[in-house]
C-alpha cells in the first residue's frame, strides 16, 4: 500500500494524485477511531503511519497526526 501510495503522490496522472489525496485524508479522518483500537491493532496503524512518515507521504499538518498516532500507539 506504501509503494503504491508513494507512486501515485508522485505520479503525473491527475486521478492517480486524487486518489492518493484522498487516500491520505480518509486515513487522518480516521485517526481518532484508531484511539479506541485494540492494542494489536493500534500497533499496525503506527507501523502504517510510521511508513508513510519514513517514505515522506506526509507533511505538515498530515504528518504531525501521523507523529502523534505512533506515538499513542506505543
Amino acid at each position: 500500500m506504501v509503494k503504491m501510495l508513494a507512486r501515485f503522490k508522485k505520479s503525473s496522472v491527475r486521478r492517480e494524485k486524487l486518489v492518493f489525496g484522498v487516500m491520505i485524508a480518509n486515513l487522518f479522518e480516521e485517526y481518532k477511531l484508531f484511539l479506541n483500537y485494540p492494542k494489536r491493532k493500534l500497533k499496525l496503524v503506527a507501523i502504517l503511519f510510521g511508513s508513510l512518515i519514513k517514505n515522506h507521504l506526509v507533511t505538515h499538518l498530515t504528518l504531525g497526526i501521523a507523529l502523534h498516532a505512533v506515538l499513542d500507539a506505543w
